[in-house]
């Protein structure tokens, strides 16, 4: 008779975990199971270069777009409002205002990003679309780099 109750306490115990992770939103648990693709769009809409520190490369050239698409893993699940652009920025950008590098820092904070969209998933990956724009407004906000 003991064994009978150690084992159905066993069954209610392994349903109970069973069904706690079906039902689980986010059981990554911070361990990098989050899968995600992220397409970005740099657009250039001033008369001047954008500039990129010398480990990315991304120069854009006046009134030019370019993207790219980044396929990582995340310790946690995200959303379009607190997506961690550190992933695709790992180079500060300026505009170049003559010999003046006057750098650009909104890039870093996804508040300062448009046409944020999570769109249908791949499986399980998360697919996420964002515009920065390059503007001559930013640009005069901008500050000179400090090298």
């Amino acid at each position: 008779m003991n064994n009978l109750k150690t084992t159905s306490i066993f069954i209610v115990f392994f349903n109970f975990l069973i069904s706690c992770n079906l039902l689980c939103d986010d059981c990554g648990g911070g361990n990098g199971n989050y899968p995600i693709q992220a397409t970005i769009y740099f657009i250039n809409e001033t008369s001047n270069k954008i500039k990129s520190t010398e480990g990315c490369k991304r120069d854009i050239n006046p009134n030019e777009t370019i993207s790219f698409t980044i396929k990582d893993f995340l310790g946690g699940k995200t959303n379009v409002n607190n997506f961690p652009v550190s992933i695709f920025n790992n180079c500060s950008t300026a505009y170049k205002d003559g010999d003046i590098l006057k750098c650009e820092y909104g890039i870093s904070n996804i508040v300062n990003y448009e046409n944020k969209r999570e769109l249908e998933k791949k499986g399980d990956t998360l697919v996420f679309e964002f515009t920065f724009r390059f503007t001559n407004e930013k640009m005069s906000r901008a500050t000179p780099c400090e090298l």
